[in-house]
């Protein structure tokens, strides 16, 4: 029989086996675990941000996609490719891929090429996009062109298009009684001709004093008759009192021309009218800038120049209201459109920022747009540019609330400017005219001087001209010497759908384009060229050169 003291150590033992089994049971049984996490495997992608794209058709375009990737990635053509290039081959992650088209599509169809992304370590199946190029339109055909002229210079500097497929043209002229021009006053007048729909001269006259008197800007009024513009040192002839320096003259001619009202507008000092424009309402508004500050007709001018902007009555030229817009700088409005509500809206170019009625700019000097009521009040005042210079010269109204604008630039890939083409370009912007934002911009030119001087709408587009001192280079074709007109049609989308060089073998400045009634366009400027080229015998010196073409998209 066991002893006392053995039966206890078994008792003993016999609770601790117990104990083991319950404590080996209790993390089962007494309490809860953490589950470990297990993070599934990474999902990898690429794709387009579309499926196909097209490209414009004309040379020195580009477009941009963008690739969407959580990888790296490289990229593919489907096949050669000599008309498109693209900035990169390869990249990780989200990255946008610049699509330029190096060639215009003159194959008479449309060519695609497809671009695949694939992953490089191939963790996902590839994206594809199809890049398509219609087919290049530059099917540009001179209906007549009309050299007009004397022995001195002639320069044409603005031209409407009247319903009746006729045109009037505003230049200068420092002929007298010589070749197409009739007796001047002395120094500079303006010559103002009349053409018929096939290019016949109808009538002219001259206008002007003893000084001289350079038209910047022509429009048509509702009573059949045009409203004139320009600038005048002179004080006799056709010409009132002078105010001091050059003047704002302003004429109102009827239907044959004849004088009908004329007004001296100015200070002390230099006062220059560039545009001029009859609002719905009927007045004549013109606008320019000042030197002047607070002498004569001009109010308070706030730095070297400022815009400065008069609406008349048509039937006597008194002063409805006048207005002066500016900074610390130099501001100078070169062009003026009406707008459906009675209003106008100015632009020009600006060297203040963020001072007086100017707005902040992104550079030296900026274009400036500024839109009045009809009483010349500011609905909206916007600036727009880069780094460099920027100059505005055209304006013209837009379809769906918007306006065009055209000019020069020399800033590149900087504030609201894109790649440069190289030296001056042409920088066409389009703007919603009820807010002033700013839609899209376009430079266009090749490795020279490209000077964008006007723009008009018609019902397939815009027409973009001024000159051009480029050749074969960028959007450029075929200079035959000097500076040639360069024209281009443009979609509503900025795309570029034709374009065309005309000139001779010496200067050809194009300072005026005008839509036709039947859809055609008329460009108007000057020639030095003598029977050579699409030029044909010149007068003497510089020469109105008038130009009336059709393109196939019309």
């Amino acid at each position: 029989m066991m002893n006392q003291k053995a039966r206890r150590w078994n008792s003993i033992k016999k609770q601790l086996f117990i104990g083991s089994i319950l404590f080996a049971l209790l993390p089962a049984t007494g309490c809860k675990k953490d589950k470990v996490k297990v993070e599934p495997p990474p999902s990898y992608h690429v794709k387009f941000n579309s499926n196909t794209i097209a490209v414009p058709s004309a040379a020195g375009q580009e477009v941009m996609v963008f690739v969407e990737s959580n990888s790296k990635w490289k990229i593919t053509l489907s096949q050669a490719a000599d008309w498109l290039d693209l900035n990169k081959t390869s990249g990780t992650g989200n990255d946008s891929l610049k699509l330029k088209v190096t060639k215009d599509n003159v194959t008479g169809q449309k060519r695609t090429v497809t671009i695949t992304a694939s992953l490089t370590e191939g963790q996902a199946s590839p994206a594809q996009l199809v890049v398509e190029q219609p087919v290049f339109v530059n099917n540009v055909t001179i209906s007549w062109k009309k050299v007009l002229g004397g022995n001195g210079n002639e320069y044409a500097y603005s031209v409407v298009a009247l319903p009746d497929g006729s045109h009037v043209i505003a230049g200068s002229t420092s002929s007298n009684a010589n070749g197409d021009v009739g007796a001047t006053k002395g120094g500079i007048d303006f010559w103002v001709i009349k053409l018929d729909g096939n290019g016949a001269l109808t009538w002219q006259k001259t206008f002007g004093g003893n000084g001289n008197d350079v038209p910047a800007s022509l429009a048509a009024t509702p009573d059949g008759g045009y409203a004139l513009c320009g600038y005048s040192n002179s004080n006799n002839g056709d010409v009132g009192e002078n105010k001091g320096g050059v003047d704002y003259w302003v004429l109102k001619l009827d239907g044959t021309g004849n004088i009908r009202w004329k007004k001296i507008l100015g200070g002390t000092h230099d006062d220059f009218p560039n545009g001029i424009t009859v609002t719905t309402q009927g007045a004549i508004v013109v606008a320019g800038y000042t030197a002047s500050k607070q002498t004569g007709d001009v109010g308070n001018n706030q730095g070297s120049e400022d815009y400065w902007v008069v609406a008349l009555e048509n039937n006597n030229g008194n002063t409805i209201w006048k207005k002066t817009m500016g900074g610390n700088g130099s501001e100078k409005a070169r062009s003026i459109i009406p707008t459906a509500d009675g209003g106008v809206i100015v632009g020009g170019d600006a060297s203040s920022s963020n001072n007086g009625d100017v707005p902040v700019t992104k550079g030296n000097i900026d274009f400036w747009l500024v839109r009045l009521t009809g009483d010349g009040n500011t609905v909206w005042s916007k600036t727009f540019g880069g780094t460099g210079n920027e100059a505005l010269y055209g304006l013209a109204v837009g379809s769906d609330n918007t306006l065009v604008a055209t000019g020069i630039t020399k800033s590149n890939n900087s504030g609201d400017v894109g790649q440069s083409k190289g030296n001056e370009d042409y920088w066409v912007t389009r703007v919603n005219s009820e807010t002033g934002a700013l839609i899209w911009q376009k430079t266009l030119g090749g490795n020279a001087a490209d000077y964008g001087r006007s723009v008009a709408v018609h019902d397939n587009g815009i027409v973009v001209g001024g000159y051009t001192q480029s050749d074969n280079i960028g959007d450029v074709d075929n200079n035959q010497g000097g500076s040639d007109y360069f024209i281009l049609g443009l979609n509503n989308d900025g795309t570029v759908v034709w374009k065309k060089t005309m000139g001779g073998d010496s200067d050809e400045q194009l300072y005026s384009i005008s839509a036709t009634k039947d859809g055609n366009c008329i460009a108007v400027g000057s020639t030095y060229t003598n029977n050579k080229g699409d030029v044909g015998a010149n007068n003497g010196g510089g020469d109105f050169w008038v130009v009336k073409f059709s393109t196939s998209d019309n």
